[in-house]
């Protein structure tokens, strides 16, 4: 960079001697300024600025995290985050932002062309009371921020402000070159070395804001509005309590669990409970079909193949009655598996158990999905070269000693449904500070945030995004 450096000043104060006129006088300062400014642009452009540059948004990160956590929303009900989103798009000067996924969810665009690469955050809260001593709690009762949505939704939104920066810069810079007579600057005219690196790689950063990730279908509803066509790669972030602040996990394959989530009606017939004779009673066979699931997970899958079916909830419907056999037992519950098949293969079977299990009690039963209330997630699987883009941009930003491989987590992501429209990968940041007290796990009551990540997250989803932009352009019309 000096030896360019002192190329611009020795070209522009030869061609000032050279000609005595005002005009060339005049086009030699200002090719000094635009040399200058080329070289300060091509600093700037480097994941070393990026990073610095998130930094610098901390305290607007914050602001915005807070306000989000403050005003949690369920499901598909995001009217008010949809608008704090949309309106801070729009104030960053992002056009054509539009509403998806039952107007639950905001894409917007920051480039041009092809090829496209979506980032993508999930915005919607828990029913869950707080109880965490925060700076900022939930105002709403039996509603928080438990899984980190609201950071999510912050650090994405970073992420386009710092990319429609660049944009707008790299155009703003293509513009002023064009203006620069060749003669007058000659350090790179064919754009290999400085103006190549501030240049925008070319294609487009597609940002999603998902509603409804907590078993609602957000993914689902938002996929059939179109959010992935044309992509040709897809990344999300989730923070990581288990994971040491500001250090990036991710890993080849599968990541996360494959989620489905079951309920199970078992039906007798009820009467006194001095008479159970007289009965048909369906909490025996509730308590073998609760045993025998165990069995199938330990005897007929392999062990070397993940696999979980938990019972998490047992009641029976509108008998209140200590002294009476019920009519009905109604069991609820999940199954998670990291084979694609075997999830398959696990709901075949659970249902078939059931059944002959409660036709040994004498008692009829029925295996429903949730369909609609907790939507199914396949498992979250990663590609292995989108995975390895997203280290190597991770690497720059961070330092390779921040980026390690994931262990597996068994639980469930339903950006696996993104992943199945295009090659990607779920990254997880790490929160774990116990100096601020981020130490809870996920879906916790007393869950906590390290916001001193904000900035990090921001600038990894946009230095994953130009990484893979840059190493795509070979494959790609622009």
């Amino acid at each position: 960079v000096p030896c360019m450096a002192h190329r611009c000043w020795s070209t522009t104060r030869t061609n000032g001697m050279s000609k005595t006129t005002s005009h060339r006088t005049a086009m030699a300062r200002r090719t000094v300024w635009w040399c200058a400014l080329l070289l300060c642009t091509c600093a700037c452009a480097s994941l070393e600025g990026l990073r610095e540059r998130a930094e610098a948004l901390q305290p607007w990160l914050v602001v915005t995290r807070r306000d989000l956590h403050a005003h949690p929303e369920l499901g598909f009900a995001l009217s008010r985050t949809t608008r704090v989103v949309a309106d801070a798009l729009r104030g960053m000067g992002v056009h054509d932002v539009r509403y998806v996924a039952r107007n639950g969810g905001v894409v917007a665009e920051v480039g041009r062309g092809k090829p496209t690469v979506v980032l993508r955050a999930d915005m919607d809260a828990l029913p869950l009371q707080e109880s965490a001593d925060n700076p900022v709690k939930s105002t709403v009762d039996g509603r928080m921020h438990a899984c980190g949505h609201d950071a999510h939704t912050t650090m994405l939104l970073g992420a386009v402000r710092l990319l429609q920066e660049r944009y707008n810069a790299s155009n703003r810079a293509a513009q002023g070159a064009a203006e620069v007579e060749e003669e007058l600057c000659p350090i790179d005219p064919e754009g290999s070395h400085c103006g190549s690196e501030k240049k925008w790689p070319g294609g487009t950063v597609r940002f999603v804001f998902q509603p409804a990730e907590e078993g609602r279908g957000g993914a689902k509803a938002a996929i059939e509005d179109g959010v992935m066509d044309g992509a040709g790669g897809t990344y999300a972030i989730h923070v990581w309590p288990w994971l040491r602040s500001g250090a990036m996990a991710t890993r080849s394959g599968p990541i996360m669990a494959g989620a489905a989530f079951f309920e199970i009606s078992i039906m007798g017939r009820g009467g006194h409970a001095a008479a159970p004779h007289a009965t048909i009673d369906p909490v025996p066979a509730a308590a073998a079909i609760i045993s025998s699931i165990q069995t199938v997970i330990a005897r007929e899958v392999n062990a070397q193949k993940a696999a979980i079916i938990s019972v998490t909830r047992m009641e029976t419907p509108g008998n209140a009655a200590v002294n009476a056999v019920p009519d009905e037992v109604l069991l609820q519950g999940t199954m998670r598996t990291l084979d694609v098949q075997l999830f398959q293969d696990l709901r075949v079977r659970l249902e078939k158990l059931v059944q002959n299990q409660a036709t040994v009690f004498g008692c009829t039963a029925k295996v429903g999905w949730m369909e609609g209330r907790a939507e199914p997630a396949p498992p979250t699987i990663n590609d292995g070269e989108a995975q390895m883009t997203a280290v190597r941009g991770a690497s720059k930003l961070l330092g390779a000693e921040n980026v390690e491989e994931a262990e597996i987590s068994m639980a469930s992501e339903d950006f696996s449904l993104f992943l199945q429209k295009a090659p990607g990968s779920m990254l997880f940041l790490g929160i774990r500070n116990e100096t601020v007290g981020s130490t809870r796990d996920l879906h916790n009551p007393g869950f906590i945030m390290d916001e001193s990540v904000l900035p990090i997250g921001a600038a990894l989803h946009a230095s994953v995004a130009l990484q893979w932009l840059e190493e795509h352009q070979s494959t790609s019309e622009l």
